[in-house]
């Protein structure tokens, strides 16, 4: 089989590379290891959900595929609190404050990756799943993919979009730069006495960050607890009831008691910055390039923009007659995007560490630096756009 592009991995970053080339009527290939079902609306939420920035957000509207989210459900939040367990200083961003009806939007995955899949497949997009890549072979002029199916597919532009364990980034031979934080991030939904008020709030514990993310029901908020692996332990071994009050001691005042809280799932912190994002004819996006720790929410936001990035380059080489996967284009796809990914994921870790430090003058400054943000109007609204994801190198179709 031949085709002009495969992207390996219609998870969202995948899928959203798929929907942002189909106008261009391309026989592109979409590969993954699991069907793609439609969400149910009346089923429990699901465990994993992304914080869509106003740019990703611009993005799946000019895809078409917000239109379909909204069929769906979602939650608009319309400020953030940000503080820290030892201290008063708090920061806090409103819309209202920068002119927007809302700074982002909760989303769950499940419902992100359907609707760009559906997007994508209205037209020449071809959707192999279940199916998984065995092999991968560089051909005088393609790549050649062996599938678990046993189909062969050859392609001059591979992308890989297929997760933090790449199966392409390693068959492909790219190595990749990786920081263990010693920390497991602890994900589920609760359902708060009082109602959220479309607030993303977050605490910094001394065992890590603790995230309450508003969803569509004004009760119901998904939380991200990011612990030290013995103390990761040590919640995940709580019972419902003993979890609850761990939650209660942190945000009572503004949400009441945890009525009640779903299954808890955890899975490891690793930052992972592959050392190359193309080769002739290959390219990594997403997870596959870059994984981040989630305390600002930013990690699926970097995916996106990978996405709309390279979707610009590979329009720009058709335009030029330029024959697909040319190292020239892709080179320039990560001359925007690597840096970029780089800065956030080493400003990440640097928070993280600086959170880490409770020497008393250092918690002190922490709070009084808090203080003087949320004063300061000018670095105030920095800081809401950088949230916002409104700086730096946008692809057209975040503005």
């Amino acid at each position: 089989m031949q085709a002009d592009i495969v992207i390996v991995g219609a998870g969202m970053v995948g899928s959203f590379l798929a929907a942002s080339l189909q106008h261009l009527n391309l026989n592109i290939v979409l590969i993954d290891n699991a069907l793609i079902v439609e969400p149910d609306n009346q089923a429990s939420y699901q465990p994993r959900v992304s914080a869509l920035t106003r740019a990703t957000q611009n993005m799946f509207s000019h895809l078409g595929a917000w239109d379909l989210v909204k069929q769906k459900r979602y939650a608009p939040f319309t400020s953030m609190q940000v503080r820290e367990q030892h201290g008063h200083g708090e920061l806090q961003f409103l819309a209202e404050d920068v002119g927007v009806s809302h700074l982002g939007c909760l989303v769950e995955n499940n419902i992100l990756q359907w609707a760009l899949t559906q997007c994508a497949l209205q037209t020449s997009v071809q959707l192999i799943a279940p199916d998984k890549v065995l092999s991968l072979e560089k051909k005088p002029k393609d790549w050649q993919l062996g599938l678990a199916s046993g189909m062969v597919i050859n392609t001059p532009l591979v992308v890989g979009a297929d997760g933090a364990l790449s199966a392409i980034r390693q068959l492909a031979g790219i190595a990749i730069d990786t920081w263990d934080y010693q920390q497991q991030a602890i994900v589920c939904t609760v359902k708060t006495q009082k109602p959220h008020q479309d607030c993303a709030r977050q605490v910094f514990l001394d065992s890590g960050p603790l995230a309450f993310l508003p969803l569509s029901d004004g009760h119901y908020c998904s939380i991200v607890y990011s612990a030290k692996n013995d103390e990761a332990a040590r919640l995940l071994a709580m019972s419902d009831e003993a979890f609850k009050q761990q939650l209660n001691r942190h945000f009572y005042q503004e949400l009441g008691d945890v009525l009640e809280c779903d299954q808890r799932h955890a899975f490891p912190l690793i930052a992972r910055h592959a050392q190359r994002y193309v080769l002739d004819g290959l390219a990594l996006i997403g997870d596959a390039a870059h994984t981040i720790h989630p305390l600002a929410g930013q990690g699926v936001n970097l995916g996106f923009l990978d996405a709309a990035v390279l979707a610009e380059e590979i329009e720009y080489c058709l335009k030029r007659g330029l024959p697909l996967g040319n190292l020239q284009s892709l080179s320039r796809y990560s001359r925007r995007r690597r840096p970029h990914n780089a800065l956030v994921m080493h400003s990440m870790t640097a928070l993280e560490q600086a959170y880490n430090l409770k020497l008393p003058a250092l918690v002190v400054a922490r709070n009084e630096a808090i203080r003087q943000i949320n004063k300061n109007l000018w670095l105030k609204g920095f800081f809401e756009k950088q949230a916002m994801g409104l700086t730096g190198d946008l692809p057209l179709m975040a503005n």
